[in-house]
């Protein structure tokens, strides 16, 4: 008789009195319930590390708040001359440069830039920005007539007379749509 399983012709080959030892020994590790210790404490140590982690996430969450509340309250000086003037610290240069980059994506990070001089280079860069940013003049919303008649003058008379079908996208651009293959739709 040929026995592909190894393990059974091993046992096969074995003594009664072996098997007995043998069981008696599996029964013991068994009834000693190890390995449910072991899942227990596995999963106690998951917990514990779980809530290490949500306990630094809190951490950091909080720190990131006093900063914002900071950057919140902060002034930042806005005139070029000020700042060329009295440039101040650089932990005050780095709380201005934050308060920037809040809403200007120009504005590198503070690891990016090696000293001083640096620092305040970009910091001079970001207020002028925002003197640009705040002197663009802006459309009003409200008022549909002006979106109305820049769309008729986007579209323009020859695409009407040839016949195309045109369509307006998101970016106020006028395209031809006769097929989606122009298109990278990534």
């Amino acid at each position: 008789m040929y026995k592909t399983n190894n393990t059974a012709a091993y046992i096969d080959d074995m003594l009664p009195v072996d098997l007995q030892y043998i069981r008696q020994v599996a029964r013991e590790i068994d009834s000693s319930q190890k390995e449910k210790k072991r899942r227990i404490q596995h999963a106690e140590d998951d917990a514990r590390c779980v809530k290490r982690k949500r306990d630094k996430d809190v951490v950091k969450r909080d720190k990131a708040d006093q900063k914002e509340t900071m950057l919140n309250g902060l002034q930042p000086r806005l005139e070029v001359g000020e700042i060329e003037a009295k440039p101040g610290t650089v932990a005050e240069i780095d709380m201005e440069l934050d308060w920037h980059r809040r809403s200007d994506s120009l504005v590198p990070l503070k690891s990016r830039m090696k000293n001083k001089v640096e620092k305040l280079t970009q910091l001079l860069a970001a207020v002028k920005r925002y003197h640009e940013r705040v002197s663009e003049p802006r459309m009003d919303v409200g008022d549909k007539s002006n979106i109305k008649r820049d769309i008729e003058m986007e579209r323009g008379d020859e695409n009407e007379e040839a016949g195309e079908v045109v369509v307006l996208t998101g970016s106020g651009n006028v395209s031809d749509c006769d097929s989606d293959a122009e298109f990278d739709w990534s």
